[in-house]
């Protein structure tokens, strides 16, 4: 099975495994349930023909679930604060700093960007903190599945900041476009949350890119099996 059918596999069993957590509170099933059901689905008696009889898939997949686990804790108040700020100026700073190499006139004060006709704020939920994180986890995972050498997975994690901070950038930036020619309320309304979404995909697809580069020049990666 190659490494394109088991990320495939891997996202089909992740949307539904999204739709079976929705569904669970308004059906009033226990989502561990649901889960039961769709692995039961999944497995080499159901439609998905997946066998789970291999210990070194059970225990790479097992590992990768556990360490998942630890995105779940919540980031103390105090350390979310201290990383939030100085991604927001950040955001703030090269986004100006496109705007003007892009021949737009800006004045930036604090995490403010006044431009001829609209002020755009920097605020905390633009950021880009909980971008980050995801890419980190999407960095680990992909990186322990496809790289057999620890300094590769560390580079691959270590490219999740400047990747999410430049594409972070790009969302403010081209949020402000639309702010110039469609007004604030397009800008800050859908476009807002649908250009989350789309920097999020650029993001990662920058990522897989830089973990094909990886991928040159080194031995066989990682195989379920050893």
């Amino acid at each position: 099975m190659t490494l394109d059918v088991i990320l495939a596999a891997t996202a089909v069993l992740l949307i539904l495994s999204i739709f079976a957590s929705k569904a669970s509170g308004r059906l009033g099933v226990p989502a561990l349930v649901l889960f039961l059901a769709l692995g039961m689905l999944a497995g080499s008696e159901g439609i998905g023909g997946i066998y789970f009889d291999n210990v070194h898939v059970a225990e790479r997949l097992g590992v990768i679930a556990l360490a998942f686990l630890l995105f779940m804790v919540p980031v103390p108040a105090v350390a979310l604060y201290a990383m939030t700020f100085p991604l927001q100026s950040l955001a703030a700073q090269n986004a100006a700093w496109a705007l003007e190499l892009l021949g737009v006139p800006v004045l930036l004060d604090g995490n403010v960007i006044h431009l001829s006709q609209v002020s755009l704020g920097v605020t905390e939920a633009c950021s880009g903190i909980r971008s980050l994180i995801s890419l980190l986890a999407l960095a680990a995972g992909l990186g322990y599945l496809t790289l057999s050498s620890p300094s590769r997975v560390a580079v691959l994690v270590a490219a999740t900041v400047p990747v999410s901070v430049i594409a972070n950038a790009f969302r403010v930036v081209s949020t402000a476009f639309v702010a110039l020619w469609f007004g604030i309320d397009y800008a800050t309304g859908f476009f807002h949350a649908f250009s989350g979404w789309a920097i999020f995909v650029f993001a990662s697809a920058c990522l897989l890119g830089l973990n094909q580069l990886l991928l040159i020049g080194t031995r066989t990666p990682r195989s379920a099996g050893h």
